[in-house]
């Protein structure tokens, strides 16, 4: 099955070999905001990026298109140096199902009881937090850790769009992307069927 997906966002660490004063950059950029209660971090946006800021040099940057290689030069022309790192620390993506799902089905596919007994069991073991987590009131969220030991998070929502964030790598996009057409969707289509 196809799914419809997008990238829409990366957060990269970058590490200048540089402290700077946070208040003149933001003096002398437009888009800068240092809020009073965290005087320490700048945030910086810019057309096609946000950036927060800090003293020591290191920055955390959002974007949707850039690669290492424009991080690189868009630091050359802010600072006049090179960074030290660029590290992709998570990358989010979103994935369309061509339909709404109904999560109720999805949970109990994926959990095998009903939503009484999955809260009841979750209780029982001292509020150990479960793979599946389901909002008990609304059922507008359904979230899952497909890959014990990664922090690779799915959000399932009822309208179809199913958001991922935690990603390292091409090869986590891969993987999650494998999961969610040949387990989570043919899963839920035999649930509901």
């Amino acid at each position: 099955m196809e799914l419809e997906s997008f990238i829409t966002n990366k957060a990269m660490s970058v590490h200048l070999n540089m402290s700077f004063d946070l208040e003149h950059f933001a003096a002398t950029h437009d888009n800068c905001v240092i809020k009073s209660s965290c005087p320490w971090r700048c945030t910086f946006y810019s057309r096609g990026y946000t950036m927060n800021m800090y003293q020591s040099g290191y920055f955390i940057l959002f974007t949707r298109s850039m690669d290492e290689a424009d991080v690189r030069r868009e630091m050359v022309r802010l600072f006049g140096i090179e960074p030290v790192s660029v590290v992709l620390r998570n990358l989010v993506v979103k994935f369309y199902h061509p339909g709404p799902i109904v999560l109720e089905v999805l949970y109990d596919a994926l959990s095998g009881k009903t939503v009484h007994d999955f809260f009841q069991s979750g209780c029982a073991k001292g509020g150990a937090v479960p793979l599946v987590i389901m909002d008990k009131q609304t059922f507008s969220a359904l979230r899952l850790r497909p890959f014990p030991r990664t922090r690779i998070t799915l959000s399932v929502f009822s309208s179809g769009a199913i958001g991922v964030a935690g990603l390292k790598s091409d090869e986590d996009l891969a993987r999650t992307r494998e999961y969610i057409c040949d387990t989570l969707i043919p899963l839920y289509a035999r649930a509901s069927a």
